[in-house]
C-alpha cells in the first residue's frame, strides 16, 4: 500500500487517486497526518510494526534476513492469542524473523475472522495487500487490466494529468508510472472496501477497531529505499466507534512502531517494557498529546546495496546522515534496476 491516498494538503496532488473507501474510513475515525515508518522498505518496517521495536535494536534492519531478536521480543498477535483472541494472518509472514507456530490460529490466504470457533470469540485479523507494490506498475497491459479490474473507466488516471512531484523528470515514462500507480491505489481502495463491508455484514463494524497503514513510502526512486520524507511518511487511519470521534485529525509525530503498544493498550493489555514504541491511545480512547518529540528512521542493506543512512525528524525539519557519502545514491540493485523509472 502507498501513502498517496491521504487527503489533499498532506501530499499535494494526492487527490488525483480515487479512494472513496479510505476517505470514508478516515472520516469515521482518526487520521494521523505525521506518521512515519522506521525503515523505508517492507520487511524491516514490518518487523517494527509487529514487535514495537526499532529494527536496528533487534537485528532486523537488513532487508531480506532472518534475524534472531532478543529473547524478550515477541510478535504482537502472540500476546492477543495468549489472551484468548482468535488470531489470523492473510497471509504475509515477511517480518525478518521466523514466525513461531504460537502466533496465529490461521496463517494462509483464506485466513479470516469468520473462521473463529464462535461468534463471541474476540479476534485479531491482519490482511496484507500487494496491489500497489512497485512491481505492479510495470506489468504488461493485459496483466495490468486484470489487476485493476475494479477500477471504473471514469476513475482511470490520465498520464497527461498526473501531478508529478518536481523531483521527477516530466517524461512519458514517469507520467505513465504515476497514472498506473494511482489506478493501483484505486484498486487497493476497492479491496479495503470489501473488508469493511464484511465487517458490516457480520454486524461487527461498531465493535471492531480498524487500523490502516502502509509499510513504507511510494515505490519509486527517492521513495522506497530512501530515508526521505517520501520514503518514510505513511498513511495511518484508526477507526474505533464510540471511542474516537469522527473526522479526528492528529498532527503529532507518530511512528508505525507505536502500533504494537497502541493495540495492546487499546484492548486493556499491559505493554511490555522492552517495546520502544509508545501507545497512541489507551483503553478509554484517550489520545497521547505528544508521544514523540522526534521520530527516527534507518536504511541498512537493501538486497545487494550497502548504503547505510540514518534520519531524524521533528515537527518541522528532517535531518539525514549518509554513512557512505562516497557511494552513489542509486547503486546497482538487481530487483528494481529493470524497472522503467529506475532505468
Amino acid at each position: 500500500m502507498t501513502p498517496l491516498e491521504v487527503v489533499q494538503g498532506v501530499w499535494p496532488g494526492a487527490e488525483y487517486a480515487v479512494t472513496p473507501h479510505l476517505d470514508r474510513l478516515a472520516s469515521q475515525g482518526a487520521r494521523y497526518d505525521n506518521a512515519f515508518a522506521t525503515a523505508p522498505v517492507c520487511s524491516p518496517s514490518r518487523s517494527s510494526v509487529i514487535t514495537g521495536c526499532y529494527p536496528t535494536a533487534i537485528g532486523t534492519m537488513h532487508h531480506r534476513t532472518k534475524a534472531v531478536p532478543p529473547p524478550e521480543v515477541r510478535l504482537l498477535p502472540e500476546y492477543f492469542r495468549a489472551a484468548g483472541y482468535y488470531t489470523t494472518n492473510n497471509f504475509l509472514t515477511d517480518v525478518q524473523v521466523t514466525v513461531p507456530t504460537t502466533v496465529f490460529d490461521e496463517c494462509r490466504r483464506t485466513a479470516h475472522w469468520r473462521n473463529r470457533p464462535t461468534p463471541d470469540t474476540p479476534f485479531f485479523a491482519s490482511f496484507h495487500g500487494f496491489i500497489t507494490h512497485e512491481s505492479q506498475i510495470y506489468v504488461d497491459d493485459e496483466q495490468f487490466a486484470a489487476n485493476t479490474r475494479h477500477v471504473a473507466d471514469g476513475h482511470r488516471h490520465d498520464p497527461a494529468q498526473a501531478p508529478l512531484p518536481p523531483c521527477y523528470p516530466d517524461t512519458p515514462v514517469f507520467r505513465r508510472a504515476w497514472a498506473r500507480y494511482s489506478d493501483l491505489i484505486t484498486e487497493m481502495d476497492h479491496s479495503v472496501g470489501e473488508i469493511l463491508q464484511q465487517l458490516e455484514e457480520d454486524g461487527l463494524a461498531e465493535s471492531t477497531v480498524v487500523v490502516f497503514w502502509s509499510d513504507h513510502g511510494l515505490g519509486m526512486p527517492r521513495g522506497k529505499r530512501w530515508v526521505t520524507e517520501s520514503g518514510l511518511r505513511e498513511p495511518l487511519r484508526i477507526r474505533w466507534p464510540g471511542r474516537i470521534a469522527p473526522n479526528t485529525v492528529r498532527e503529532e509525530l507518530v511512528s508505525l512502531m507505536d502500533l504494537a503498544p497502541t493495540m495492546l493498550s487499546m484492548c486493556g493489555m499491559p505493554v511490555p517494557q522492552h517495546m520502544h514504541g509508545v501507545p497512541l491511545l489507551d483503553a478509554a480512547g484517550t489520545m497521547a498529546d505528544a508521544p514523540h518529540e522526534y521520530v527516527f528512521g534507518a536504511r541498512d542493506r537493501m538486497d545487494e546495496q550497502e548504503d547505510n543512512s540514518r534520519s531524524v525528524r521533528d515537527s518541522r525539519f528532517r535531518y539525514i546522515r549518509r554513512l557512505h557519502p562516497d557511494r552513489s545514491s542509486m547503486q546497482y540493485c538487481s530487483y528494481p534496476d529493470h524497472l522503467a523509472t529506475w532505468r
